[in-house]
């Protein structure tokens, strides 16, 4: 499914964007599978049988491409995870919506850029600079700003 929700804003001198929908698996994937990646925490459960599953319970996975590997498992419903890639940190949350914390601006938005409706691009980058902490929606290619989470789900 391409993202249709944005939000860009920075904390702790980083730059975090949020993206959804977007997976855990999707997200890794906007990363080379070679690259050093740690899982750091994971809330999930694993079906049948609703077990919970912690990062404990998983094997040691040292690169996107085997972490990847290890999320895909279709009895594993992630509920959260967070994952360091080399200097950046994914969370995901219900395994349908990323957050991202970047070193600088062009990292964070070089992620951007490869989710992002390309014919949109340029129009979600200026919505997310002009619109700092704002939620950006682009369905049906229009481009909405909404102040709050909240406001953003509760658009009709």
């Amino acid at each position: 499914m391409t993202p249709t929700c944005f939000y860009l804003d920075s904390v702790g001198g980083r730059q975090r964007i949020h993206i959804a929908p977007l997976t855990t698996s999707e997200a890794l994937e906007l990363f080379p599978g070679s690259a050093p990646a740690a899982l750091e925490e994971l809330s999930a459960e694993r079906f049948p049988g609703n077990i919970w599953v912690s990062r404990e319970d998983l094997p040691a996975a040292d690169t996107v491409e085997e972490l990847a590997s290890l999320l895909r498992d279709e009895s594993l419903s992630i509920i959260d995870c967070t994952v360091t890639v080399g200097d950046c940190q994914i969370s995901t949350h219900d395994d349908g919506e990323a957050t991202f914390l970047c070193p600088s601006e062009p990292t964070a938005l070089g992620i951007l850029s490869q989710v992002a409706p390309s014919h949109l691009l340029t129009r979600i980058v200026t919505a997310l600079q002009e619109n700092r902490g704002s939620y950006i929606s682009t369905e049906a290619d229009v481009i909405a700003v909404y102040a709050t989470f909240d406001d953003y789900l509760a658009r009709s």
